[in-house]
């Protein structure tokens, strides 16, 4: 939930990059709404991103099924 506040104060922190991206692109709606979602409700996102920590740094990409990583 510490992330959804930070968006719109633009403060510096590891994930700063994310939060411009994000600035930047919902300009693009005339309407958006950011609503957190607990992790056990979110399970295939919160273990994709969760294994991708381990990943070099670049783009990858998965179409259809998680990897086994």
């Amino acid at each position: 939930m510490d992330v959804l506040s930070k968006i719109d104060t633009g403060a510096a922190n590891h994930y700063a990059p994310v939060l411009h991206e994000i600035s930047e692109r919902r300009m693009e709606f005339r309407h958006i709404k950011f609503k957190f979602e607990h992790r056990k409700n979110n399970f295939e996102v919160h273990a994709l991103a969760k294994a991708a920590t381990s990943l070099a740094v670049g783009r990858h990409i998965w179409l259809g099924t998680l990897p086994d990583i």
